[in-house]
């Protein structure tokens, strides 16, 4: 089931940043996926949303930033889409046009959710979802390229009572 499969990624995410966690800095990790199954039946799930909370919250402990990459690459037209442009003298029954149709709209649709997924992933960890591109050199570039150069603030409280309430802080930059 796909509630099943997010929940075993999550999981795993959970894990990852617990073994991250005992080493210093920032670290990124490249993960190749096509999709995380997120939208159940054209909703989110409650039970996903609580173990992504925990995920990201871990992550951002461990100082650990998601960079997925689509799996899938560069899209491409679908065989009837390719074939009837390359060569338009193919003719196929309407009734065979509008199920192709139908499901080249499906998996195009299904293709933009599980990028979008990636991408809040990606953003949530403070690291890049690289969709819609084959080119792997370029995309380990980028991520190196924009990694080099981090800051770490951090905040301890004078007054040491975690009673949830919010303090002014204050950050000056010369």
């Amino acid at each position: 089931r796909s509630v099943d499969r997010a929940i075993v990624t999550l999981t795993n995410l959970q894990r990852l940043a617990t073994f991250l966690n005992g080493f210093p800095g920032r670290k990124n990790v490249i993960w190749f996926t096509e999709s995380v199954p997120w939208l159940i039946s054209g909703h989110f799930n409650p039970q996903l949303d609580v173990q992504y909370k925990k995920a990201m919250e871990m992550l951002t402990a461990a100082r650990v930033a998601l960079y997925p990459v689509d799996a899938a690459g560069v899209e491409t037209p679908g065989f009837y889409q390719a074939s009837t442009t390359l060569n338009p003298t193919i003719s196929m029954p309407m009734q065979m046009i509008g199920a192709q149709t139908a499901s080249l709209s499906a998996e195009s649709s299904q293709r933009n959710m599980d990028q979008e997924t990636v991408k809040m992933f990606a953003r949530d960890s403070g690291g890049k979802a690289f969709v819609n591109t084959n080119g792997l050199s370029d995309v380990i570039a980028e991520i190196n390229s924009s990694s080099a150069d981090f800051y770490t603030l951090s905040y301890t409280p004078a007054n040491v009572k975690m009673d949830g309430t919010l303090r002014a802080i204050e950050v000056k930059v010369a």
